[in-house]
């Protein structure tokens, strides 16, 4: 099963631009804080403004600091599939009358194989020494059964979707996930 980053495409569809907060050390502080806990009950909708290029096509996936993020068509197919896996947490868009949500991804079970996976190290200032996944391997038999899941890398959570959630995507026609190489993690079909 192919496992691939959560990526929007934002070559051939609009993308948004985050007003409120606005983009910095806190901003990014809180998706850091992001581990699997859910934020419902003390979520602040985040104010975001749609491009406005005419020529571009509205996707049905989005993206906010390379977060998951639904419009409310991509919500309604994959709210049942996800009971439990992700919270929706409501978007204000200020430029139009429009729907979109952030996904708060909550399963953050480990499905990465670390004797397989390539590492190299980095330096954080905060931190020190961090030890960050370069080449990612997961456990087939753990990928299999997902759709999406959290993984940790050095102090950042990866939002991870899987094949089974790519054919959902396309089984409904939705539009706007980018699957190249760059969003492209593992193929564990050949894993043992």
């Amino acid at each position: 099963m192919r496992v691939y980053h959560y990526s929007a495409a934002q070559d051939k569809y609009r993308d948004l631009r985050l007003v409120w907060p606005a983009e910095g050390l806190a901003h990014l502080d809180f998706f850091e804080s992001l581990n699997g806990r859910r934020v419902g009950e003390s979520w602040v909708p985040f104010e975001v403004e749609i491009e406005p290029k005419w020529w571009k096509r509205w996707p049905d996936f989005w993206s906010i600091s390379s977060r998951p993020t639904f419009n409310r068509r991509a919500r309604e197919v994959f709210e049942p599939l996800l009971v439990g896996v992700v919270e929706f947490l409501p978007v204000k868009v200020v430029n139009y009358n429009y729907e979109l949500f952030f996904v708060n991804v909550l399963d953050v079970e480990d499905c990465v194989d670390y004797e397989r996976s390539t590492w190299e190290e980095a330096w954080d200032p905060q931190v020190g020494k961090l030890r960050i996944i370069e080449k990612y391997k997961f456990h087939a038999s753990c990928v299999e059964r997902k759709l999406m899941f959290k993984v940790r890398n050095g102090r950042a959570w990866q939002d991870i979707i899987t094949e089974r959630f790519v054919e959902v995507a396309n089984r409904h026609k939705l539009k706007g996930l980018y699957l190249g190489n760059f969003a492209f993690l593992d193929d564990t079909a050949s894993a043992g």
